[in-house]
């Protein structure tokens, strides 16, 4: 993300209240969403009395757990298994990988 790329973004007051308003009380699904992600999200949030309370569910913590590869970047768990992520680090395509990365995942822990 460039400065080029966001020079007519709205504020991020709006963007965070915008997007509380879309997620609601529904559960945070990310890979390193507890570290990273919410970290941000809530220092910046903080400042505008938002209050991010939502459970959260972190597919890095459960590569972590659960696979027996060295690295767990979203990149490595997409190659454990087979999902493409065509365009690594844009949201849309990062958010289709990491949730059938979770699909994946989540029948692994119930086995």
């Amino acid at each position: 993300i460039t400065n080029k790329m966001v020079e007519n973004a709205d504020p991020i007051e709006k963007v965070l209240a915008d997007f509380h308003g879309f997620v609601g009380n529904d559960v945070l699904i990310g890979h390193n969403i507890k570290s990273f992600d919410m970290r941000i999200i809530n220092a910046q949030a903080a400042k505008c009395g938002i209050d991010f309370s939502n459970e959260l569910v972190d597919t890095l913590l459960m590569a972590r757990r659960l696979l027996p590869i060295e690295k767990k970047s979203l990149a490595d768990v997409c190659a454990y298994y087979n999902v493409v992520n065509n365009t690594a680090h844009r949201a849309l395509s990062d958010v289709l990988a990491t949730n059938e990365c979770y699909q994946h995942l989540k029948n692994e822990r119930e086995v």
